[in-house]
């Protein structure tokens, strides 16, 4: 990059700092001697005022609340107009030179982003900063490879285009820990390079004191193992990190000596303890002369003290990181009990048609009789009642009708997001309105910050024979639009993926492979379903008994997801799992499409239930057989589903081996039969070996 094209816009993410440290950061910018674009400060919900001769220096960006430092630096990198985003801490100073050097780095063309070291001096005395400063100086100084596959946020510069095209900063993490390393991660996983400048040295201006240092390290330590999974990278090099083997060793001994010092009244314990600390000087020595050489002994053998209690600090925060993932995979191990169990119990996957009201006129439509009727739909206030009986599940499906036609999307799904403990939903739209789309989506992301959403944009063909199947001139286009901008929110919302489905028909069935390769090729979405057309639909003409090329196009799709070609829906946890279920849920539709016949019981009415617009309560869509309406049971969901009458439904369902080929029924049928357990595991070692 040409040091005439290069346009720098420095970020800096700001939490009640301290004002005198944070005037010293700004004037070191005024004072370089090459000029940044512009300085962003993004204030993150601070309770304090900034005076004029910082208001004067950059920029002010004020979230109303606390978002964490990853969201912050997002914030300020979507408001940038260089093309260089330089992140810096509040509590760091530049040099004269830093910007001019940094400059010369981005001339190598293959460079997308310079690290920089802290220097060995800080002008902050007391000890624990001065051990600090030199901690981190140290670390990077001795990091012998000259790309690295993480990076630090403290004074860092990023491609403004690379660093919005792997997502930014992880929002999900909320504390200042692990968000710059997964991000320096993501650049790496992508191929790109990221330079250690190691002389580009910058000032450490941060007072520490004790229980501000081994509070950082405990949190340090709890984020990577809540986190240690996140994403799809590359395996970590350590040479290419700061972090060292022998420093991973030290953590795990801590609590080793710990036990041994309290256990030294025994002579076993005296030899553990002179062993175990004698391991852990020897492996650590370097660092602990290089504390002398520059401090001396006294200043050594703090440093020795404090750098054991760090090390126990960051091995407890790892046990609450077990705690806490352990705690997540409770819910599933619950649920899993379901396997063996199946009576009396609330469902796990729910439908909501949230609406009849639709803008389209599908000729494959089996709501088409419902739709656009005048019917009062369920308002938000009962939506809330019906969610205080409804307990937690699993799975979301919103649907309708048009569900973005509700003004109110976001708030239904924030209900179930606070009262049910949703994680897991999809909703289905025909991609009509991609600006309002674009619009709920974001809000629903942004409030609910652990919820993973799948929206499914509907496409049956391609440009005007698909709008002459939805019955709307340029819905094609529309969803198009849609399908594309969510593309470009899943870089800022990696929480978001995006579906495309199918509804194999008459119109389209001598096509659809070509249909499947064209959305595959062109649209690449995380992921694609086909649907056999089913129910009472509008035009009875496009049932189709033409099997053989659905089944073909089944095998497709199953080859795609055991070949990556198709990524599937990523969820925390469960996501392999999922996968493994919905490939076995595609073997077994092709079984019931060939046979025609009941394959396996249909758990619609347990473990799946449906919620019509107007409060009706079914055990599925396909089935006509009332449970009861939510409207005339005050809003009891509990006292509908453990009803007489829901009772018979099950018994109907049982008695007559009731069987369809709606995928979500067959999804949650498989999910919860324990005599797929031994294929589902056959399918998760295909998955994970790609044979």
């Amino acid at each position: 990059m040409n040091i005439m094209e290069l346009k720098i816009s420095v970020v800096i993410p700001s939490y009640n700092p301290d004002l005198k440290t944070l005037a010293e950061c700004l004037k070191a910018i005024q004072d370089s001697n090459f000029k940044p674009l512009e300085v962003i400060l993004v204030d993150d919900g601070s309770l304090i005022d900034y005076p004029e001769e910082i208001r004067a220096c950059c920029k002010i960006i004020k979230n109303q609340k606390n978002m964490g430092p990853a969201c912050a630096r997002n914030i300020g990198a979507k408001q940038a107009k260089g093309n260089i985003l330089f992140f810096l801490d509040s509590d760091v100073k530049i040099a004269n030179s830093t910007f001019n050097k940094i400059a010369e780095k981005f001339n190598n063309a293959d460079i997308v982003a310079v690290q920089t070291i802290y220097s060995k001096l800080t002008p902050v005395k007391n000890f624990l900063s001065q051990y600090q400063n030199l901690y981190q100086h140290y670390n990077f100084k001795g990091i012998r490879q000259e790309y690295l596959c993480r990076l630090s946020s403290y004074a860092v510069a990023v491609k403004k285009d690379v660093f919005f095209e792997v997502g930014g900063f992880p929002e999900f993490v909320k504390n200042a820990s692990i968000e710059d390393g997964l991000l320096g991660m993501a650049l790496y996983s992508q191929g790109y390079r990221i330079l250690l400048a190691r002389d580009i040295q910058v000032e450490h201006l941060a007072y520490f004191d004790i229980r501000k240092l081994l509070s950082r390290m405990f949190i340090l330590g709890r984020d990577a193992i809540i986190h240690s999974r996140t994403g799809k990278n590359k395996r970590i090099e350590l040479s290419k990190t700061h972090h060292r083997a022998n420093q991973i060793v030290a953590i795990l001994l801590s609590p080793l000596i710990l036990v041994a010092l309290m256990t030294a009244v025994l002579a076993i314990g005296k030899m553990f303890a002179l062993l175990f600390i004698s391991v852990f000087l020897l492996i650590n020595a370097g660092f602990f002369i290089f504390l002398y050489k520059l401090k001396g002994i006294p200043f050594m053998l703090k440093g020795i003290i404090m750098y054991y209690l760090a090390c126990l600090a960051i091995f407890l925060g790892f046990l609450k990181g077990i705690n806490y993932s352990i705690m997540k995979y409770a819910p599933y191990i619950k649920k899993s009990l379901k396997l063996f169990n199946k009576h009396n119990i609330l469902p796990e996957y729910i439908t909501f048609f949230v609406t009849n009201k639709c803008n389209a006129s599908c000729e494959h439509c089996f709501y088409w009789k419902e739709l656009n009727a005048p019917i009062k739909e369920l308002s938000i206030d009962e939506i809330e009642k019906i969610s205080r009986t409804i307990g937690n599940f699993s799975f979301l499906i919103l649907t309708g009708g048009e569900p973005f036609l509700r003004d109110d999307l976001a708030e239904i799904v924030k209900i179930f997001y606070k009262k049910n403990n949703l994680r897991k939903m999809s909703i289905m739209t025909n991609g009509s309105m991609p600006d309002k789309v674009f619009r709920v989506i974001k809000d629903i992301l942004e409030e609910c910050t652990d919820l993973y959403i799948t929206l499914f944009v509907s496409l049956d063909e391609i440009e005007d024979r698909h709008d002459r199947i939805r019955g709307v001139e340029g819905i094609y286009k529309n969803a198009s639009e849609t399908i594309m901008g969510l593309k470009e929110a899943q870089a800022v919302y990696p929480r978001l993926s995006l579906g495309v489905a199918l509804v194999y028909t008459s119109y389209n069935q001598e096509k659809i492979a070509d249909i499947y390769r064209h959305i595959k090729i062109n649209i690449n979405p995380d992921t694609i379903n086909c649907a056999f057309v089913r129910g009472d639909i509008k035009n009875k003409l496009l049932k189709t008994r033409n099997i053989d090329n659905f089944i073909k196009l089944q095998e497709m799709i199953k080859s795609d997801l055991i070949h990556n070609d198709s990524k599937g829906v990523f969820y925390p946890i469960i996501g392999k799992i999922v996968k493994a279920c919905k490939f076995e849920s595609i073997s077994q539709l092709v079984r019931i499409v060939k046979e025609d016949k009941y394959c396996f019981p249909c758990y619609a009415g347990k473990i799946n239930a449906v919620i019509y617009p107007n409060g009706d309560v079914f055990p599925c869509e396909l089935l006509n057989e009332k449970m009861g309406n939510l409207r005339e049971n005050d809003y009891n969901f509990k006292k509908i589903w453990f009803s007489k009458r829901s009772g018979e439904i099950r018994k109907i369902i049982k008695k007559t081996k009731c069987y369809c080929t709606h995928g979500c029924n067959l999804l949650p049928n498989i999910m919860f039969n324990f005599s797929f357990s031994a294929k589902l595991i056959k399918n998760y070692l295909r998955l994970v070996f790609k044979i």
